[in-house]
């Protein structure tokens, strides 16, 4: 197992492992780094005991889940605000057309890490939070800097 995730499971995290290891050739993981998709594709599933915090896994891009948040909710939520404003709405799309969720909370507010697959933080990891989503701080430069960042700031 992934040191970064039998630490998250010594910390109360609950992990499914991904029993087929085959490759996911979801259209949301094209601009992922091959070491972020071999990543997701390391899992099943993996949250916090409470279910407020999770990581998504290589599974959950391209598929809309019967019930939960899906793996871009946070742009469904800001196209929602948008309220038919045509610019607003571009603006969205081109931003999360380059953020990729990794990390999702809804544990104090809504929030998460994404890797950004082009624009100028392209192969970073960036924090954004509501009530502005594309208001973001780049947590980390590397997967190994965000699974550090996570154990320091999320567990």
């Amino acid at each position: 197992m992934d040191t970064f995730l039998g630490n998250l499971v010594r910390r109360g995290w609950t992990l499914e492992a991904r029993s087929d290891g085959a490759a996911v050739d979801a259209a949301a993981l094209r601009g992922a780094s091959e070491e972020l998709r071999r990543f997701l594709c390391s899992y099943q599933t993996l949250t916090n005991a409470a279910e407020t915090r999770w990581l998504n896994a290589a599974d959950d891009f391209g598929r809309t889940p019967a019930s939960g948040f899906a793996w871009n909710e946070f742009e469904r939520i800001a196209l929602a605000a948008a309220e038919g404003d045509v610019a607003w709405i571009r603006d969205v799309q081109a931003f999360w057309s380059m953020h990729l969720p990794i990390l999702m909370s809804v544990e104090n507010r809504y929030e998460y890490v994404a890797y950004c697959t082009a624009g100028s933080h392209a192969g970073a990891y960036v924090h954004g939070a509501e009530p502005e989503f594309d208001d973001v701080t780049v947590v980390a430069t590397s997967l190994d800097g965000f699974k550090a960042w996570v154990l320091s700031n999320v567990v």
